[in-house]
């Protein structure tokens, strides 16, 4: 009797059963797997817009008698020459847009560094510590006129 308990076949609900656990584990994997190249990232891109703001500073002492970093008709804010400059001092690949220069002090008051989907947001604060804040950026809609 007990060997017949051990024995027995796979019936309907045990089969909906196993099919629902995989699916759960497979469906909770993908998502901390998610999570973690999302934070991962995210990282990665607050470091590279900490390096883009010390290649932005060193320029900036380098350039200090003959100018400032900042380009005023530039749409970025900086010139290409510039943008190259700091793409080579800080290893990075993606793109600034300085929002706010400090022209007395020589150095960003706010800029955006972007690199692919991820934008790192920094902001000098009032007594000039850093706040950064990083985004995930999802293409929701593409417009364009032809």
């Amino acid at each position: 009797m007990v060997k017949d308990r051990f024995r027995r076949k796979l019936e309907h609900r045990d089969i909906v059963l196993i099919i629902s656990i995989v699916l759960w584990v497979v469906l909770i994997g993908v998502g901390a797997g998610m999570f973690f190249k999302v934070n991962t990232d995210a990282r990665r891109t607050l470091r590279e817009g900490k390096d883009v703001l010390t290649a932005m500073k060193m320029l900036a002492i380098e350039k200090y008698r003959n100018g400032t970093v900042y380009d005023f008709d530039s749409n970025s804010g900086i010139s290409k020459s510039v943008e190259n400059q700091i793409r080579k001092l800080s290893d990075t690949k993606g793109y600034v847009t300085i929002i706010s220069w400090d022209n007395i002090n020589n150095e960003p008051i706010s800029f955006t560094y972007r690199n692919g989907n991820y934008i790192a947001y920094y902001v000098r604060g009032k007594k000039g510590y850093a706040e950064w804040t990083v985004r995930l950026s999802l293409k929701v809609m593409n417009y364009s006129t032809e």
